[in-house]
């Protein structure tokens, strides 16, 4: 029982943070249109990338290929996280539903192994491909992009790409194995009925 209250909290817990991603991405994916169609947000932007280089001082004046390459990589990755997410979800809907060993139990474990998977090669090599071509920095306020005094408490906002953790690619590689496992089990349950 006690394994039964702790996958309905995992499940409930899964629900709220798929739902929350969702929301979040919706405003960032907002701000960022806003951005791309020439949305005035004040700040010093510094930008060498490709054949761009230059000091803005707001983000209209930066060249729209420029603001179009930020708004569809943000978009894809948050794409990949709530994709990810959602499979997660689905799985331990399942789970939760006592369906252990099923195929579509299994398909949903290894669409996050693959997504996962997914996610480090994208993320390496966006990483590689900035890290060479592209230096980025911005120093945003809210209160000046506004024409407000500005307190002491302004925002930095600096964008900086490292290669990301092993830690996706591990994990990706752990459910791969997880579900493979399963999936021979289901083999080995089909053929043990079969001979009985």
């Amino acid at each position: 029982m006690t394994q039964n209250k702790s996958i309905s909290l995992i499940y409930k817990f899964s629900n709220l943070f798929y739902f929350a991603s969702i929301a979040l991405s919706i405003i960032i994916v907002s701000i960022l249109a806003y951005i791309l169609f020439g949305g005035s947000i004040a700040g010093i932007i510094k930008i060498d990338f490709l054949n761009i280089s230059g000091d803005f001082t707001n983000f209209n004046q930066t060249p729209f290929f420029f603001r179009f390459i930020i708004f569809t990589v943000f978009t894809i990755i948050l794409s990949i996280i709530n994709i990810i997410l959602r499979y997660w979800k689905n799985f331990i809907s399942l789970i939760q539903e006592g369906k252990y060993f099923e195929i579509n139990t299994i398909k949903k474990l290894k669409l996050i192994a693959f997504f996962l998977s997914f996610t480090w090669l994208a993320f390496t090599l966006l990483g590689f491909f900035i890290s060479n071509s592209m230096d980025f920095s911005a120093e945003t306020s809210w209160f000046s992009a506004h024409g407000l005094h500005e307190p002491d408490f302004s925002q930095d906002l600096a964008f900086s790409f490292n290669f990301p953790s092993l830690s996706f690619l591990i994990t990706a590689l752990i459910l791969w194995v997880l579900a493979h496992i399963m999936t021979e089990g289901i083999k080995m349950k089909d053929e043990n009925e079969l001979t009985i």
